[in-house]
């Protein structure tokens, strides 16, 4: 997905983008909304499959945090370590690898969730981390499900994951004709 990444490595390392966008960003909300915006301004260049369902999950995944987070324009962020993490939760989604069945556990959302409850911490707002886990990873997986791109990549990722799975069962098997049998003291081939 080499397009998904370099629209987003080459937005945030914008200097006018981190500086005009990124640092204007005064609450977890703004920060939020940024996201969001960022999926609108590279959606069409999104072409094949894989692209547009990695598109789609920048998408909910900031959605979902703007669901979780009802207070979030009343969170400011003025610590510095917030600040830090402002553009490593945009680098989060350079990363395409890893991908399985439950959402919640792919790498790039377990690097942004961790990111949004470091910013929480920093600011004071520890009490929320726990709520904004629970309906952040219930809200990705509800809007994974209506989300098409989404479910079509699953569909196939989930054949490419058998796939490899039956790859391995009959390697494996090949491998038995060379082991020795204990009963007999000799292998099949």
């Amino acid at each position: 997905m080499p397009k998904v990444t370099e629209a987003i490595g080459k937005l945030i390392g914008d200097k006018a983008f981190q500086d005009n966008v990124l640092g204007k960003a005064g609450s977890i909300g703004a920060l939020i909304s940024v996201g969001i915006s960022i999926y609108q301004q590279i959606k069409y260049d999104l072409q094949k499959q894989d692209e547009g369902a990695f598109g789609s999950l920048i998408k909910i995944a900031f959605e979902s945090a703007q669901e979780s987070l009802p207070e979030r324009d009343k969170i400011p962020i003025k610590d510095a370590k917030s600040e830090n993490i402002k553009r490593e939760l945009f680098d989060a989604f350079i990363n395409t690898e890893g991908w399985n069945s439950y959402l919640p556990d792919h790498p790039v959302i377990v690097k942004f969730r961790s990111l949004v409850c470091s910013i929480l911490k920093y600011e004071q707002h520890s009490e929320l981390v726990r709520d904004f886990v629970f309906n952040f990873n219930i809200t990705l997986e509800e809007k994974a499900d209506h989300d098409l791109d989404i479910q079509l990549f699953k569909r196939w990722s989930n054949k490419e994951d058998s796939l490899k799975s039956l790859i391995k069962h009959l390697e494996y098997s090949r491998s038995l004709i060379y082991k020795t049998n204990p009963a007999y003291q000799r292998s099949l081939n």
